[in-house]
């Protein structure tokens, strides 16, 4: 498979779901069961930090196609009690998330690797995300309605004063698994370079490099080689470099000191 070709289906993948989710959270929240004077849940926002985090500009296509699909629902399903989308909120909630690729520009400062390990920086990036949204929505609404634009703020700050901390909270959960929140041209140009006995050497060191040296000392089958080695190697490679040692100096004289 390409790399284009990964692409597009990882971001497809992406949009569906994110898509399903708005589009079923649009809906619920207009039932009067779930309605919240003050904010709204969405998701539109998260789905694009995430995927522009592994694609870079083109991770914002989940983003776009879900605030159509939220738009869509909220102008088909609303009710007495909740109105739908205005002109200006339409055009002010696609400009806005469009807007939010601006924070590939985030990369420019500091590097994604280095992100990933700052717990800061990972809320600073959510942060500055969702600055790039509330802003660039308040202004355009604000305009093409004719509205006060300090008062839409307000309104769209409130609103989405919840997903962002919901959003630091999940991109923090993600960035715990291992190959989700990552750069994915790095990602492909890793898993197709390095041989897999190195990856997975390097996995068991940084999971398990203590529990794994425990083995290695305690284990029957082993050299001062191994010790030596630090614990990266695997214990079926132990026994083997052990068992091609014996084998060239011969089983009574086996090991780092030769027995007399």
């Amino acid at each position: 498979m390409s790399k284009k070709t990964y692409m597009m289906f990882d971001i497809t993948v992406f949009t569906i779901i994110a898509c399903i989710i708005e589009g079923v959270i649009t809906y619920m929240s207009n039932m009067p069961l779930f309605l919240a004077e003050g904010f709204t849940v969405s998701l539109v926002v998260l789905f694009s930090i995430i995927c522009i985090f592994r694609w870079n500009w083109y991770g914002v296509i989940p983003g776009i196609f879900s605030t159509i699909v939220a738009i869509a629902v909220q102008n088909t399903t609303n009710n007495d009690l909740v109105a739908g989308y205005s002109n200006g909120m339409i055009v002010g909630s696609l400009f806005a998330i469009l807007a939010v690729s601006l924070i590939n520009l985030f990369f420019k400062w500091k590097s994604k690797k280095v992100i990933k390990e700052s717990l800061p920086l990972l809320v600073m990036y959510v942060v500055i995300a969702y600055a790039i949204y509330i802003v660039a929505y308040s202004i355009v609404w604000g305009l093409v309605d004719q509205y006060n634009i300090i008062d839409t703020f307000k309104k769209v700050a409130g609103r989405n004063l919840i997903n962002m901390v919901m959003s630091a909270i999940v991109i923090f959960i993600a960035n715990k698994q291992r190959y989700f929140l990552v750069d994915m041209n790095d990602y492909l140009i890793y898993m197709n370079t390095v041989p897999d006995s190195i990856r997975k050497r390097k996995e068991i060191h940084e999971d398990k490099s203590q529990s794994l040296l425990s083995e290695v000392v305690s284990s029957d089958e082993i050299n001062d080689i191994a010790l030596l080695d630090g614990g990266m190697m695997s214990e079926e490679e132990l026994i083997l470099l052990n068992k091609t040692f014996k084998d060239k100096e011969g089983d009574k004289n086996h090991g780092t000191t030769k027995k007399s």
